[in-house]
């Protein structure tokens, strides 16, 4: 089957998006990210610093286009040096309207919704390969009586050639896709995504400069460039930009962002703006490292 052809019309597009605030304060950078392991890349579980992990985000997403509520569940854990499993759950909530029967008569009202979840699991070769899988069910009601549904997977890998540089790559949201009613097929966002991260310790100041690519099988192509500055492993401020051609699910923006962390506890915070689509999308979170 033509991987091509599947994608020339693709549905769900919401499951090539990032969620979390972290990666999001980075414009979409951050698959060879050991942060952001649990959303992005199966893969770098292994090798992240904490032995499991907890977190919760809330998204007000796209207000200038009527916006819709999401919640991100997570979680990962260490089963040992080379084995681990990750989890995610994300719901979205859109906006409200009313419906009409054939004369004009009010008839209800609808909400919009979709949901991801996906489960995920990582083996590691020694200290510097690792391999994942994430399987995924997603599905979006986007009017009454309809539904679509899809599952999906992703494969990754996850390289370590050096202390301070960090490789990833990634296929993404492959799957069947979805037969239409009238018999067209409409084929998922999938996308081969290549990842970097470097890091550069400054005394008690840290640098993590990331970057990610992404060939989208519908030819679609899409960047993103961030940056990371920790202060003393407490404050975090991050910034970025994401570029992309239509029809890539996720439209160019810029990012801000910070984080704190005390302790175990880490509460981070994105703002996406220079982009008519998600100007003024905001994203927050915590979670809990347990090491």
């Amino acid at each position: 089957m033509n991987l091509l052809a599947l994608a020339l019309s693709s549905v769900l597009p919401f499951i090539g998006i990032p969620h979390d605030p972290v990666t999001l304060a980075t414009a979409s950078a951050g698959s060879a990210s050991r942060a952001q392991a649990v959303y992005r890349n199966s893969a770098a579980v292994p090798f992240m610093d904490a032995e499991s992990l907890a977190s919760f985000s809330y998204q007000s997403w796209a207000p200038s286009e009527g916006a819709s509520d999401n919640y991100i569940l997570g979680g990962a854990i260490k089963f040992s040096d080379w084995f681990s499993v990750n989890v995610s759950e994300f719901y979205q909530s859109g906006s409200r309207y009313d419906l009409y029967d054939a004369s004009g008569t009010p008839s209800g009202a609808f909400t919009p919704r979709c949901d991801l979840l996906t489960v995920g699991a990582a083996y590691a070769f020694g200290e510097k390969l690792s391999v994942g899988l994430g399987v995924g069910y997603a599905w979006e009601s986007d009017a009454p009586q309809m539904k679509l549904s899809a599952l999906t997977a992703d494969l990754h890998l996850f390289y370590l050639p050096a202390p301070s540089l960090d490789l990833a790559f990634s296929l993404l949201s492959l799957g069947p896709g979805i037969k239409a009613a009238d018999g067209s097929l409409h084929g998922l966002p999938s996308s081969a995504r290549l990842g970097a991260s470097y890091g550069i310790p400054l005394g008690t100041v840290g640098v993590r400069l990331l970057a990610d690519a992404d060939w989208f099988f519908e030819s679609a192509f899409g960047i993103s460039a961030g940056a990371e500055l920790k202060v003393k492993d407490c404050v975090s401020l991050r910034g970025g930009y994401h570029y992309s051609d239509d029809p890539a699910p996720l439209p160019a923006f810029a990012s801000l962002g910070a984080g704190f962390q005390f302790k175990s506890i880490c509460v981070d915070l994105a703002w996406l703006t220079a982009s008519k689509t998600l100007n003024n999308t905001i994203v927050v979170g915590i979670s809990l490292h347990f090491k």
